[in-house]
C-alpha cells in the first residue's frame, strides 16, 4: 500500500502555524483541520515553536505524545498511527 506524498514545510511555516495554535487558543484538531493537515504533525509543530520560545512545559499544553493518546482515546477510528 502506498502512502500520501511527504509534504515539505519551510521552517518558518512550521514556526507560524505552531504559533497561531498558541495565540489563537485553538485546539490542536481545529485548527489542524482548518490547515488540512495532521493533528498530530501540527501538535509537535506547536510544542517544538513553544519550546524554542522559551516557554516551559508546565506553562503551555501537554507534550505532543500526551495530546496524540489523549485524542486517540477520545476518537480511536479517526486518528492512524502515521503522521
Amino acid at each position: 500500500m502506498q502512502g500520501l506524498p511527504e509534504q515539505v514545510y519551510t521552517p518558518q511555516y512550521r514556526a507560524q502555524a505552531g504559533r497561531w495554535v498558541t495565540e489563537k487558543k485553538k485546539s490542536v484538531p481545529q485548527a489542524a483541520r482548518e490547515f488540512g493537515m495532521s493533528a498530530r504533525t501540527l501538535a509537535n509543530w506547536a510544542y517544538k515553536t513553544r519550546h524554542d520560545e522559551g516557554v516551559r512545559p508546565t506553562e503551555s499544553r501537554r507534550p505532543p505524545a500526551e495530546v496524540w493518546l489523549s485524542l486517540k482515546r477520545a476518537n480511536p477510528e479517526s486518528l492512524s498511527e502515521e503522521a
